[in-house]
């Protein structure tokens, strides 16, 4: 019994460790989104510009997607995960007073319920990444909007959404999958409430955090806010990768025996996608 429940515990903490090391990767990010052109006239005034990027948006769409995929069981009506979260969350602003002690108090006993916090985990990242996903996508160049004032900056940035959200070809690929989805919504139900097909969405999550960031690191360049997320971004693949380590009593010596390895494959696929992660 003790020995099940340090292994809960430590699951627990390397699995809170990685969620708050993803969120804070974010930050640099979003740093640069809002402070980047105060920046580059800083470094520009003292002689040393450097290029300062942030990843392309297809790249953050598929890091989106990674974390859909990942959470998928709140979108399984049949596991009312969601609903359970924020019913506890109506439960608690009832029984909260106006006190500031008894708002703390009632804050940390809802990050503490484990549906809160996996529909708060995922709205979060989900809100960081599509901010910077926007930014990326409608963001204006810097040299076109160096001297030139606040009016000329919004409204290249007007031109550029016009530009985006003009072209066709993005919006009928959506309109393909949504003519797909409703016309099979009840087969797609069933089908995802499949335990084999569950548990393959929420493996393609790797795949998919993978590519996000390839596509991150590939099409940048190594200055600005990138360094930064790159550190964090790796810190949290360990912690995802102990955490699996732990859950699934892995010994670190039988990933060496390559010849009597006895770990599941499915175990080892995801042990690989998070070293390439780091990679």
């Amino acid at each position: 019994l003790f020995r099940s429940l340090a292994v809960a515990d430590t699951v627990r903490l390397f699995a809170l460790y990685g969620d708050l090391v993803s969120l804070l990767s974010l930050l640099p990010l979003l740093s640069e989104v809002k402070f980047g052109k105060l920046l580059r006239g800083r470094e520009r005034k003292e002689g040393h510009e450097s290029e300062r990027t942030i990843p392309p948006v297809w790249a953050i769409c598929l890091l989106v997607v990674a974390e859909l995929c990942a959470s998928s069981q709140l979108f399984d009506p049949s596991d009312k995960q969601a609903g359970r979260a924020f019913g506890e969350l109506v439960r608690v602003q009832r029984k909260t007073g106006k006190g500031l002690d008894e708002a703390l108090q009632a804050i940390e006993k809802v990050i503490g319920n484990a549906d809160v916090y996996e529909v708060a985990r995922l709205t979060t990242t989900i809100g960081g990444l599509a901010g910077i996903a926007i930014a990326s996508a409608f963001g204006q160049d810097e040299s076109q909007a160096q001297g030139r004032g606040r009016l000329h900056a919004l409204k290249g940035g007007l031109l550029q959404m016009v530009r985006v959200l003009s072209s066709p070809q993005p919006w009928l690929l959506l309109a393909v999958v949504a003519c797909f989805v409703l016309g099979n919504w009840s087969i797609l139900g069933k089908l995802l409430q499949k335990p084999a097909i569950a548990d393959m969405v929420r493996s393609a999550a790797g795949v998919f955090r993978v590519l996000g960031l390839v596509g991150c690191v590939g099409w940048t360049t190594g200055g600005g806010p990138m360094p930064t997320w790159a550190l964090l971004s790796a810190v949290a693949s360990v912690a995802r990768a102990a955490r699996l380590m732990v859950f699934e009593r892995v010994v670190p010596k039988s990933l060496m025996d390559v010849k009597n390895m006895d770990v599941d494959s499915k175990i080892l696929l995801q042990l690989g996608m998070d070293g390439w992660c780091v990679v």
